[in-house]
């Protein structure tokens, strides 16, 4: 996701979860908002990064955003959620992606080990950024 009014942008992590849905943290919209301005939202679906070559991603602009109702601007509070309709539907060519879900309930075993990947930049100065893992337990919240 990436927000722009012209003079500034900021990026976030999104999650295509409907043909025309992305979640995204609350944060993501209301931060840059709370500046001031008009700002426009985009989702770089299947890009590691917007400006780059896209690598057979797509990009789309969000019609409509709603931030979880509950959520207050603090982190620790939770509800750090929001939706972005898209102005158009993303096709997934499945020969190229395969997404399932997992419905069977004894797998992963609760403890083990899972890798969690995302976009990160240790700090606010720096300019490198990157694709990272981590090892992150699985839990069971049932």
């Amino acid at each position: 996701m990436q927000a722009s009014n012209g003079f500034y942008s900021s990026y976030c992590g999104g999650s295509l979860i409907a043909p025309d849905i992305v979640l995204t943290a609350a944060h993501c919209i209301t931060n840059p908002i709370e500046l001031g301005g008009d700002w426009e939202f985009e989702a770089y679906v299947g890009a590691l990064w917007p400006n780059a070559d896209y690598s057979g991603g797509v990009q789309r602009t969000c019609d409509d955003i709603i931030v979880h109702p509950s959520w207050t601007g603090r982190l620790l509070e939770g509800y750090d959620l929001a939706l972005c309709k898209l102005d158009e539907p993303v096709s997934i060519d499945e020969s190229e992606v395969r997404l399932v879900l997992n419905e069977d309930e004894s797998f992963p075993n609760n403890g083990e080990k899972l890798t969690a990947i995302g976009l990160v930049r240790c700090d606010a100065s720096a300019r490198e950024k990157g694709l990272e893992s981590t090892g992150v337990p699985s839990r069971r919240w049932y």
